[in-house]
């Protein structure tokens, strides 16, 4: 921690290390936090010989005054509680150098994640709504984001209503397929652990583009879907129902001959639980089509019951499917 508060201060965290300190902070207790800050700044205004020397006491005083009437919910709240308490105003030069390093740190990127059986929503710097789904995260730059472009990059799949602003194109990259569009709404989907990459556009004409294969293009106009193929860079487009589109949204799962072994990852992922499988082989390369509910998964696994003879339980975040 103390190596990474160093670097912090300095501006030069990457930002796996950036996640490091998050994750850190949230471990560590209120005097764990407060002693390890405490020491920190005075290690700090030794080797920079920054203002005044002050007490160790005092500032311990004068910390957990301040705490009192600080928010403490996120890791970014203790961070900078650190910047608010410790650099008092005695010190402001070195706040404002804490602040300006802090802010570099920002810049880099932006993460919004959306975890096993999470999705979010978010609303970016130039009024997109953007629907993040389950094990899914979205990465910008703020610094240079709605400035000559909108670029992001997706890993998952997310819903898009994006702003119009014909001068200023929104472009999706992920792994190595690029969306870009002016104004439009669009679900993209692009996980790593899948053969292909799918888009399906609801409003608005979008343009795609393999950055490999001999950078193939393909136009896709409203209610269509586009697949790509990762291996081979070739890609399908075919009509589809609007309710099919956006079905995560609705909170539902579409299905449509869909393997048996799929069906089980996914509605793992979407409710965050792990399955046991037991005498289902036969199963695996059996196809599945149909809706199920993404919010009760009793009646999922009801509708598993029925449809393939199965019995199950569930113990904590593990469903075990066996062979009645």
């Amino acid at each position: 921690m103390r190596s990474l508060l160093n670097k912090y201060k300095r501006g030069r965290l990457s930002p796996d290390e950036l996640r490091e300190l998050r994750e850190g902070s949230r471990r560590l207790g209120e005097e764990e936090l407060e002693r390890l800050f405490l020491e920190d700044w005075l290690a700090f205004q030794k080797e920079e010989g920054v203002g005044v020397p002050i007490g160790y006491e005092r500032m311990r005083e004068e910390t957990r005054r301040r705490i009192a009437s600080v928010e403490r919910r996120s890791w970014l709240g203790k961070l900078m509680r650190y910047a608010a308490i410790l650099l008092v105003p005695l010190l402001l030069v070195s706040t404002l150098y804490f602040y300006k390093k802090a802010e570099v740190v920002a810049e880099q990127e932006m993460v919004i994640s959306a975890g096993k059986g999470e999705r979010a929503n978010v609303t970016l710097p130039d009024g997109t709504l953007v629907k993040i789904n389950v094990e899914s995260t979205l990465r910008y730059n703020p610094a240079e984001f709605n400035k000559s472009s909108r670029e992001i990059h997706l890993d998952g799949e997310a819903y898009f209503e994006v702003r119009k602003n014909p001068d200023v194109p929104f472009i999706v990259s992920s792994q190595n397929l690029g969306l870009r569009v002016l104004g439009t709404t669009f679900n993209f989907r692009s996980r790593k652990e899948e053969e292909r990459i799918e888009v399906t556009l609801l409003e608005g004409h979008v343009l795609l583009t393999s950055t490999t294969h001999a950078r193939k293009r393909q136009e896709l106009m409203a209610n269509e879907k586009a697949i790509f193929y990762k291996n081979t860079g070739e890609f399908r487009v075919e009509k589809g129902s609007k309710a099919e589109k956006v079905a995560w949204t609705q909170k539902k799962l579409v299905f449509k001959n869909t393997l048996f072994k799929d069906l089980i990852k996914t509605i793992g992922r979407e409710y965050g639980v792990s399955f046991e499988l037991s005498g289902c082989e036969r199963f695996m390369d059996d196809s599945f089509s149909g809706t199920l509910p993404s919010t009760d998964l009793d009646t999922v696994l009801e509708i598993l019951r029925k449809s393939y003879g199965l019995s199950y339980s569930v113990n904590a975040d593990t469903v075990r499917l066996a062979r009645e």
